[in-house]
Protein backbone atom coordinates (compact mmCIF):
# COMPACT_ATOMS: atom_id res chain seq x y z
CA UNK A 1 0.00 0.00 0.00
CA UNK A 2 1.45 3.26 -0.86
CA UNK A 3 2.19 5.74 1.32
CA UNK A 4 1.24 9.89 1.60
CA UNK A 5 2.61 12.22 4.16
CA UNK A 6 0.60 15.70 4.49
CA UNK A 7 3.06 17.90 6.41
CA UNK A 8 0.01 20.80 7.55
CA UNK A 9 1.08 23.92 9.24
CA UNK A 10 -2.06 24.08 11.59
CA UNK A 11 -1.64 28.02 12.53
CA UNK A 12 -2.97 28.08 8.57
CA UNK A 13 -5.10 25.13 8.44
CA UNK A 14 -7.29 26.58 10.67
CA UNK A 15 -9.12 23.52 12.06
CA UNK A 16 -6.82 21.03 10.06
CA UNK A 17 -10.21 21.39 7.43
CA UNK A 18 -8.08 21.02 4.61
CA UNK A 19 -5.53 18.43 5.44
CA UNK A 20 -9.44 16.66 6.70
CA UNK A 21 -10.40 16.79 3.15
CA UNK A 22 -7.41 15.34 1.71
CA UNK A 23 -7.33 12.51 3.96
CA UNK A 24 -11.08 11.63 3.11
CA UNK A 25 -10.29 12.01 -0.70
CA UNK A 26 -7.61 9.80 -0.32
CA UNK A 27 -9.53 7.14 1.36
CA UNK A 28 -8.28 3.61 1.74
CA UNK A 29 -6.25 3.69 -1.66
CA UNK A 30 -3.31 4.82 0.95
CA UNK A 31 -1.84 5.16 4.38
CA UNK A 32 -1.86 8.74 5.23
CA UNK A 33 0.38 10.19 7.77
CA UNK A 34 -0.11 13.75 9.11
CA UNK A 35 3.11 15.83 10.68
CA UNK A 36 2.41 18.75 12.27
CA UNK A 37 4.68 21.62 11.99
CA UNK A 38 4.62 25.29 13.35
CA UNK A 39 6.70 27.36 10.93
CA UNK A 40 6.24 30.54 12.80
CA UNK A 41 9.56 31.36 14.10
CA UNK A 42 11.58 29.03 12.39
CA UNK A 43 14.52 30.36 10.07
CA UNK A 44 16.08 28.74 6.88
CA UNK A 45 18.82 27.54 8.61
CA UNK A 46 17.38 25.90 11.18
CA UNK A 47 14.92 24.01 9.19
CA UNK A 48 17.11 21.20 9.28
CA UNK A 49 16.18 20.65 12.60
CA UNK A 50 12.48 19.64 12.76
CA UNK A 51 12.72 16.51 13.74
CA UNK A 52 14.15 13.21 12.76
CA UNK A 53 10.77 11.70 12.61
CA UNK A 54 9.75 14.04 9.73
CA UNK A 55 13.13 13.16 7.72
CA UNK A 56 12.02 9.28 8.23
CA UNK A 57 8.24 10.14 7.67
CA UNK A 58 9.69 11.90 4.41
CA UNK A 59 11.94 9.26 3.29
CA UNK A 60 9.21 5.89 3.74
CA UNK A 61 6.62 8.07 2.33
CA UNK A 62 5.44 7.91 -1.93
CA UNK A 63 4.34 11.12 -1.91
CA UNK A 64 4.69 14.16 0.45
CA UNK A 65 2.07 17.37 0.53
CA UNK A 66 2.45 20.54 2.26
CA UNK A 67 -0.33 22.25 3.20
CA UNK A 68 -0.25 25.77 4.79
CA UNK A 69 3.76 26.78 4.21
CA UNK A 70 4.85 29.44 2.16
Amino acid sequence: MRKILICTNPDRDINLGVTEKLRDMIGARAEVMVRMIHYAGIRAEDAGKLGRDLKKMIAGADLAVAIGGD
